[in-house]
């Protein structure tokens, strides 16, 4: 009786197959986890938001919000000792915000302030995300209620920023 064993080249053939294999269940992976991704994050930075202002609220105590574009993250902190308040949120090194429009103004590579009043109200602000990929998503704040509107389009973000700094103080 003789033992047979795999040839070279069957295995050489098996371990191409497996790898073929492999990488067409990644390729086909690859948008949903990144879409997914992009999820997690904007999830975050509205999770941030609310426990900013329930935060405020609890303690009756004004807070600032944070926006660092340079660090990728968001920071609260006391309004009057400005000493840091719960942990921040740093974004994964893959997505960054690219741009903060507060009462109608853009700024981009630096840190933006957003004031939450102890009532919880902030002015309405918004984020624009980026993503790998070339994904994007915007992010607008209604400054009383807090609600999340998302944006697929920087433009239509654009639009509603000079609409906001546009408009006429009544006062």
């Amino acid at each position: 009786m003789q033992a047979r064993g795999f040839t070279l080249i069957e295995l050489a053939v098996v371990i191409m197959i497996v790898a073929i294999t492999a990488a067409a269940v990644t390729l086909r992976l690859e948008g949903p986890l990144r879409r997914a991704g992009m999820r997690d994050v904007v999830e975050a930075v509205a999770s941030f938001d609310r426990l900013s202002r329930a935060y405020a609220r609890e303690h009756d105590r004004s807070v600032r919000v944070v926006v660092d574009t340079v660090r990728g993250q968001l920071v609260r902190t006391d309004a009057s000792s400005g000493g840091v308040v719960g942990a921040p949120v740093k974004l994964p090194p893959e997505y960054r915000i690219a741009k903060v429009w507060v009462r109608g103004r853009a700024a981009a590579d630096t840190q933006t302030t957003i004031p939450c009043s102890r009532l919880g109200l902030m002015p309405t602000y918004a984020l624009l995300l980026h993503g790998p990929g070339r994904r994007r998503q915007a992010l607008l704040f209604a400054g009383l209620s807090g609600e999340l509107l998302r944006l697929d389009d920087e433009t239509e973000l654009e639009a509603i920023g000079q609409a906001m700094s546009s408009r006429r103080d009544p006062r």
